[in-house]
């Protein structure tokens, strides 16, 4: 059991999710309703522009997304490395616990038992620290490359007269899509002509 607490940390994932972004494009779609809809459908109705995008392949290709990436799996193995120490100790504790606990008296035994066992609890409370602090640092990293995504995604909304720019990859497997609908080269595009610089700081 104890060998399995450095598994704990290796299996955090190093690219985030996609919701948060279906939250941020269902804000651009309300933020560009005409007015006239917005009061309950006076005006000329207009037939929904909705385009879609792999947003994963834009997280892939944002600018400062491979330097985030090493510094990331950088912090994953220097935290491997605190709890394959400590879990190495405890082993070897309880190691010599074994080949010892024969001359040891019950009294004795009793109390390097619980010893053993409190110091097992420690390493299950540092590998559940390690894995909210890398989760919160990983967040923390991709921050500014998702809010880059997101500003692309609205330049081409905005610029193209899209009322909503949807992630394809969250629709699942079946889907119909046209290909004059799918904007992810757009997107992309905007995306490199900005700076590493540029997405890393905001």
């Amino acid at each position: 059991m104890l060998l399995n607490k450095t598994a704990e940390v290796t299996r955090i994932p190093v690219y985030m999710t996609c919701a948060r972004f279906l939250a941020a494009l269902l804000l651009i779609t309300a933020t560009t309703t005409p007015a006239h809809a917005q009061r309950g459908g006076q005006g000329p109705s207009l037939t929904p522009r909705i385009a879609f995008v792999s947003v994963q392949q834009l997280l892939d290709s944002v600018p400062g997304r491979n330097a985030v990436a090493a510094d990331f799996a950088d912090e994953v193995r220097l935290a491997e490395t605190r709890v394959r120490l400590a879990v190495d100790s405890l082993q070897r504790a309880v190691e010599t616990f074994s080949q010892r606990q024969q001359a040891l008296t019950p009294t004795q035994r009793e109390a390097a038992t619980l010893t053993l066992r409190a110091r097992e609890l420690q390493v299950e409370d540092m590998v559940q620290r390690l894995n909210v602090s890398v989760v919160e640092r990983r967040d923390a990293m991709q921050a500014p490359l998702t809010a880059c995504v997101e500003r692309a995604m609205r330049t081409v909304q905005k610029r193209d007269g899209w009322r909503a720019i949807l992630d394809r990859d969250a629709l699942g497997g079946l889907n119909v899509i046209s290909a004059s609908a799918d904007v992810t080269l757009q997107v992309l595009d905007v995306l490199q002509r900005g700076s590493t610089e540029s997405c890393l700081s905001k």
